[in-house]
């Protein structure tokens, strides 16, 4: 009778043991999956805040675009007397005017975007558009100004200026280690530049980008 009794005993306690420890492991299952939920709840209004940003931010663009694509129109119709500030800002306005105009390799020259040729990110060759030295091809040719095809060019076009003295309309420029030039974009003013960047990209105004960036800039006007 005792062994039994001691048997039933140490099972009892087993059982309470095992017990516990499925509570202590489904209590810490319950704040895990608090804690998830949580975490989806934050990723969630994270990733809507991030949406919103960016309609935001394609709202401004649009109506940049917009506004540019008038003042060229006016331009067109009612010509001034060039001035060096005036003509960085007719230069700005039609690149800007070309915003969301997808990028494309070989594209552009300076009557507008242009049927590209096949490019090594997958450009089928197809697809009218811009890529980034087309872009400043179609925004200078705005003033007179005839710039050579391709970004490394483009960099020996007008005066070199060191890129702490940046002005409207001076084109900044962008190399990977002892590689060519690869890339061109022109900068705006307030620490912005505009470029045609990449495939499956569009023209778009961004920060100023300096990684990458060249310390010298080319000024034309």
């Amino acid at each position: 009778m005792v062994v039994a009794a001691d048997a039933a005993r140490r099972s009892a306690e087993q059982l309470a043991a095992v017990d516990a420890e499925r509570a202590e492991v489904q209590s810490l299952l319950d704040r895990a999956v608090a804690a998830d939920a949580g975490l989806r709840d934050l990723r969630a209004r994270y990733d809507e805040w991030q949406r919103r940003l960016a309609e935001q931010e394609a709202a401004r663009q649009r109506a940049a675009r917009d506004a540019a694509a008038a003042r060229v129109s006016a331009a067109a119709e009612n010509p001034a007397p060039r001035t060096a500030s005036g003509s960085a800002q007719r230069v700005i306005d039609r690149a800007m005017s070309q915003i969301g105009v997808q990028y494309v390799w070989g594209g552009g020259n300076g009557r507008g975007p242009t049927t590209g040729i096949p490019g090594p990110a997958g450009d089928p060759g197809n697809r009218v558009g811009f890529d980034c030295s087309g872009l400043m091809l179609y925004a200078f040719n705005g003033v007179g100004v005839s710039l050579p095809r391709v970004s490394r060019n483009q960099y020996n076009a007008g005066r070199s200026v060191p890129v702490s003295d940046l002005q409207p309309g001076d084109m900044v420029f962008y190399q990977r280690g002892g590689r060519p030039i690869h890339h061109v974009a022109m900068y705006i003013g307030g620490n912005r530049m505009i470029e045609a960047p990449y495939t499956g990209s569009e023209v778009r105004v961004v920060p100023l980008r300096r990684e990458n960036m060249l310390p010298q800039a080319a000024r034309v006007l």
